[in-house]
């Protein structure tokens, strides 16, 4: 991309912005209100680049380039510790622990997600048919029809394999490929070997209880490195946060986006009636809906402006950890099932 003066200003005053959220943590706003502001901070400052040189503007995309730097790389962070974080977190809870729960610890968990993604199925089912929204007279370009494509090649192979087969696919044949985040099940296939081994480390005791403990405290070490490495990481979320949402702003083509009002309308209604759906089930297990709501801020706006369960996977298992109470292998195995099943991640 060609050098442009006006784009090296806008990454200049990108900078700025981002100096300003590091004073932030000086002054001691809490972690919360700085992901927040920087939230705020990227959508106005994307709006006003775009009201000031248009949509895909030179100027914008060079900025881009290197805004876009920042929280991709912020992105690519996340998921590069989700599979390790996955891995010992899962294992150390099993072999810290008695695994005789661990059975009814994942029943409960699928069976919770499975109920929230048919309900979500059936709420966005009544929103758009509600509205009367269809497909019909929408324009395509050659990125959403390549995606189409993609997504209809993808139905029509999960549609040829019987459950049988679907459910054999969680087992892998090859951990380590696994975990390289290869394959249609990579995560269910870390979670299911990780199980394995820790349960594995259990039975050890029996019959080589040196083994078993040597092998315990190295995977406990090998935690408490993981989870330094996910703090290390999660501490760049607001900066992460102002660079994904000024590209997004900067970028979005908001005469398209009016063109979809309907859709973007149902869309959100359909996530509010998710929320109290979600509200009313905590209700009923007698948890404040708001507590929670207000404990999960950041977790909810990083998913929103990264659009990655993947990515978002690491926070929201420290979110359930530090501010929810929940014990570390409910928040792994929950998370880890949430990131591929309905992507509730």
């Amino acid at each position: 991309m060609e050098f442009n003066t006006t784009g090296l200003i806008i990454i200049i005053v990108f900078l700025a912005l981002l100096y300003s959220i590091s004073f932030m943590k000086k002054i001691n706003l809490s972690f919360n209100t700085r992901v927040m502001l920087a939230l705020v901070i990227g959508l106005v400052f994307g709006a006003v680049l775009q009201i000031i040189f248009g949509f895909d503007s030179a100027p914008i995309n060079f900025a881009n380039s290197w805004i876009g730097l920042v929280g991709t790389s912020y992105v690519r962070l996340l998921r590069m510790i989700v599979i390790p974080l996955i891995f010992v977190s899962i294992v150390t809870a099993i072999i810290k622990q008695d695994a005789g729960g661990l059975g009814k610890k994942a029943t409960r968990v699928l069976a919770v997600l499975l109920i929230t993604t048919a309900i979500s199925a059936l709420i966005g089912v009544l929103v758009t048919t509600s509205m009367g929204l269809t497909a019909d007279g929408l324009q395509s370009g050659t990125a959403e029809q390549e995606r189409g494509a993609s997504l209809e090649s993808r139905l029509e192979e999960y549609q040829a394999k019987p459950v049988q087969e679907q459910l054999m696919e969680i087992i892998p044949t090859n951990p380590f490929y696994s975990m390289t985040g290869q394959g249609s099940n990579a995560t269910l296939s870390v979670v299911f070997f990780a199980a394995m081994l820790g349960l594995a480390a259990l039975k050890l005791h029996n019959s080589k209880p040196e083994s078993a403990v040597k092998f315990r405290d190295f995977m406990i070490m090998l935690h408490d490195v993981v989870m330094r490495l996910v703090q290390m990481v999660l501490r760049l979320t607001p900066y992460g946060v102002l660079a994904l949402m000024t590209r997004i702003t900067s970028t979005s083509n908001f005469s398209e986006i009016l063109r979809l009002a309907g859709f973007v309308v149902a869309s959100y209604i359909a996530i509010i009636l998710m929320f109290i759906v979600h509200g009313l089930i905590m209700a009923v297990f007698k948890m404040n809906p708001m507590t929670f709501f207000r404990k999960s801020m950041t977790n909810l706006l990083f998913a929103f402006s990264s659009r990655s369960s993947a990515g978002t996977l690491p926070i929201t298992i420290s979110n359930q950890v530090d501010n929810l109470g929940v014990d570390e292998g409910t928040a792994n195995l929950a998370g880890s099932l949430g990131t591929s099943i309905g992507q509730n991640g």
